[in-house]
């Protein structure tokens, strides 16, 4: 069980070791997917700050 733990500990260091976020580029304002993401992220959390969540 020790093994498999130290495996699993393991690959997850390696697989954030292996990302490389300077390789992508970051989302621009006007993609209008990420504006539509944005808008709902913004809505939800709106909602969710004034207590409103099951208002709408």
């Amino acid at each position: 069980m020790k093994i498999f733990i130290a495996l699993i500990a393991a690959l997850g260091c390696a697989t954030v070791l292996a990302a490389d976020p300077a390789s992508s580029d970051p989302p621009t304002a006007a993609d209008p997917l990420f504006e539509t993401i944005s808008a709902l992220d913004t809505a939800v959390f709106d909602a969710f700050n004034h207590c409103a969540v099951g208002a709408t």
